[in-house]
């Protein structure tokens, strides 16, 4: 599968995943009055979570990334460039982050990460610890400037701040 249909596939599948939960939530607010229909909806989200989450299943892409196979690895990097959102998806981005420290990563993927951190700093309203551990391990000089420039160049303060905070990490 090609990355255009990977990163089309895994937000089609968090687009569900929130579809999913939804409707735990809607039917929650009537949980005495109808409790199965709560019920339903919460086996509904559980029994797909796992196969939606992660192309070819959460627990199973987390545990082959542990042992650094390739096709894992390439899954991973997608789905952070993906970006998905939701229930639990920025936890799982955090463990994926988290894997990637030592996996065996290839000069492309490198790239791809670095690009992919880069734009985080620049989207996220929060700082993730794992994202800068991340940077850490694949940082080199031209990445660390393009951290610097965001510092100096943005009028963002949640841009600066997360920039301060990796190249602090970076830097420790």
């Amino acid at each position: 599968m090609n990355q255009k249909k990977i990163h089309a596939q895994i937000l089609e599948h968090a687009k569900t995943l929130v579809t999913l939960h939804d409707k735990v939530a809607e039917t929650h607010k009537n949980k005495n009055a109808n409790p199965t229909a709560w019920q339903t909806a919460c086996d509904n989200l559980l029994s797909q979570y796992n196969r939606l989450a992660f192309p070819g299943g959460l627990q199973e892409g987390l545990s082959a990334l542990k042992i650094h196979e390739p096709s894992a690895i390439m899954l991973a990097i997608e789905f952070l460039k993906a970006d998905p959102y939701y229930h639990r998806s920025g936890y799982n981005k955090q463990k994926i982050a988290h894997l990637l420290k030592t996996a065996p990563l290839t000069k492309e993927q490198i790239k791809d990460l670095q690009e992919f951190l880069l734009k985080s700093i620049k989207s996220k309203q929060f700082f993730c610890l794992e994202y800068a551990r991340l940077a850490r391990q694949i940082q080199d000089a031209q990445f660390k400037a393009q951290i610097e420039a965001i510092i100096k160049q943005s009028s963002n303060n949640c841009d600066i701040e997360n920039a301060q905070k990796m190249l602090l990490t970076m830097n420790s």
